[in-house]
């Protein structure tokens, strides 16, 4: 069992350089790799204090992909067959060097480059590399593997390339275009070897009303009568969703039974072949026809993941638990614990993807079911029974939402539920108020709080704070339009600490979440202490993330408690008016 020294990755040093990080893109929904200088980076909005980037770091995906038993082992068994004999390998992506350091120590690579586009990581690779005595056998350029050349990176052709380049949508890390250019300019001709050789991607309906809500924005409303729009009902019906996939735990959603397999067995979608890549800049489909089986079910989406046949005979998988069949159990690597012949442990870093249907399909027993597979070379996206021409291509959000919003977020947005609760606190806040007018201000994002406060309060007039996103401050003001609310209801687009006559006689915010799991987030903390201190009588703080208490004298004192989310709506407005 391979036990190499992988201590370093994220010294002090080393995240003091530089970080990747991921975000999302509100232009195009996708979620972007992003490199971020340590005592150099841009807040994210002013007055914000420095995150501690050692546990950023700490946080990453990087640790949960090098904790991954299973992709491990199966790319330690693949590299042992392949290199039965001496060849010289490339390492596209490597990292912290693991899978360099497998063909160096492992298998019987002569000479291995590994590259690493990020400095920083690369710089700890050799840190790494060098712990473990490798440093004569193993070297590590910090460049992109399509920026090399041979022989000025590399004394000859490689005759092996090794590379785990692949997120939970497979191809979103750029695996196609790099193999291209490693087989046309830094492989051996004919007969070089491709680990992994090619992947299969498996498709499932399923029904599951969770993951439907964080996508669907068509009835987002306020509870009460006057129901106004979350969001603009006909943009929303017009919208094809998010041009990213959502990655999902899909085994934890099966587990608490709250999504339901579909049909009678995952069927195989598409076939990409690394070891001879198919042509760029075409867009190639595969169509599969599927017959209904037992009625009862309504398919909100497909599910996808990937098996990758790391050679012919190890396949490293991302099935859901459901799906997974005795050769994704299988070890042959000598000396392996039984314990870790099931390898069903926690994984982040490759979920299951989820391609939502354009609206719910019942389809009844029996009924013919045509899905087409499509892939270029970054995503993945499917069709189904549409009839209508059509020009392949990912979805794209046109009404902002999707690319603005995180599906965690819509989904608060579909819960009339937890609004009726947060109305009903401000319902209990408000009524020592009821003959006088408030002026509030809202600190959390979009319109939701301030709408639900309109709708509670005939009296109140509202700001909230848009000025991080041009395309966000647009959105609410066409939002406010579509409302009716322009006379109560303003977007402004200063920052925080410039608001001077708006200062109001209440602040109202909602909860940030991050995750399906419920966490009040330190935005609040950071946009209130950006405000100069709130009018010492008739003032309303209202906030899941902290209890409020006014005092006369002393001006507001503020107790940081943590809540989930039915708590923290029900404590969420502790004040006096």
């Amino acid at each position: 069992m391979c036990r190499c020294v992988l201590f370093g990755l994220f010294s002090a040093a080393a995240v003091a350089v530089a970080m990747f990080v991921s975000r999302r893109n509100v232009v195009t929904g996708q979620v972007e790799w992003v490199l971020r200088d340590g005592p150099h980076r841009e807040q994210e909005e002013e007055g914000e204090e420095e995150e501690d980037t050692q546990a950023e770091a700490e946080g990453t995906m990087h640790l949960d992909m090098l904790n991954d038993a299973e992709r491990n082992l199966r790319y330690l068994e693949a590299l042992r067959e392949k290199l039965s004999r001496p060849q010289r390998v490339l390492d596209i992506g490597t990292g912290s060097g693991l899978l360099a350091m497998l063909a160096a120590h492992h298998g019987g690579a002569t000479d291995v480059t590994a590259c690493e586009v990020f400095p920083a990581i690369a710089q700890a690779a050799r840190t790494v590399v060098a712990a473990n005595g490798l440093e004569g056998r193993v070297r590590v350029l910090a460049k992109r593997s399509d920026a090399m050349r041979v022989p000025e990176d590399m004394g000859a052709r490689a005759q092996l390339v090794v590379t785990e380049i692949f997120d939970s949508d497979l191809l979103g890390e750029g695996m196609l275009p790099s193999i291209r250019h490693a087989l046309r300019e830094l492989l051996v001709a004919p007969g070089a070897v491709v680990i992994p050789a090619r992947a299969i991607v498996y498709a499932q309906f399923v029904q599951c009303e969770p993951l439907w809500k964080a996508h669907d924005l068509r009835s987002c409303k306020t509870p009460g009568p006057c129901g106004h729009h979350l969001v603009d009902p006909g943009e929303a019906a017009k919208c094809a969703g998010a041009s990213s996939a959502l990655c999902v735990q899909a085994s934890t959603l099966w587990q608490q039974h709250q999504l339901t397999p579909l049909g009678d067995a995952p069927f195989a979608a598409l076939t990409v072949d690394f070891q001879n890549p198919p042509a760029p800049d075409v867009v190639h489909s595969t169509t599969a026809t599927l017959t209904a089986g037992a009625p009862g079910g309504v398919a909100h989406a497909l599910l996808y993941w990937w098996d990758l046949y790391l050679t012919d005979s190890v396949v490293l998988s991302t099935a859901p638990i459901w799906a997974r069949t005795s050769d994704h159990r299988t070890s042959t690597v000598k000396g392996t614990p039984t314990a870790a012949n099931d390898l069903f442990g926690w994984r982040d870093h490759w979920m299951q993807s989820v391609c939502y249907l354009r609206e719910p399909l019942q389809a009844p027993a029996g009924d013919i079911v045509v899905v087409t597979a499509h892939h270029d070379d970054y995503a993945i996206w499917f069709d189904v029974n549409r009839n209508e021409p059509y020009t392949p291509g990912p979805p794209i959000c046109t009404c902002l939402n999707h690319a603005l919003l995180m599906p965690e977020r819509i989904r608060t947005l579909n819960d009339p539920s937890r609004w009726a609760t947060i109305q009903a606190a401000m319902a209990a806040s408000t009524t020592a108020a009821a003959l006088q007018p408030i002026v509030a201000l809202q600190l959390d994002d979009g319109l939701t709080t301030s709408l639900l406060l309109l709708e509670q309060v005939s009296n109140a007039t509202a700001t909230t704070v848009e000025a991080s996103s041009l395309a966000a401050f647009n959105l609410n003001k066409r939002l406010i339009a579509l409302n009716g609310l322009s006379s109560r209801l303003t977007c402004t687009d200063k920052d925080l600490s410039s608001l001077g006559a708006l200062l109001p006689c209440g602040i109202v915010s909602s909860f940030y979440f991050y995750s399906f799991v419920s966490m009040p987030s330190s935005k609040y903390d950071r946009r209130r202490a950006l405000l100069p201190r709130v009018p010492t009588r008739s003032a309303m703080e209202v906030c899941p993330a902290l209890l409020a208490h006014q005092d006369a004298d002393s001006g507001p004192r503020r107790y940081p408690v943590r809540l989930s989310a039915r708590e923290g709506a029900r404590a969420l407005c502790r004040c006096t008016l």
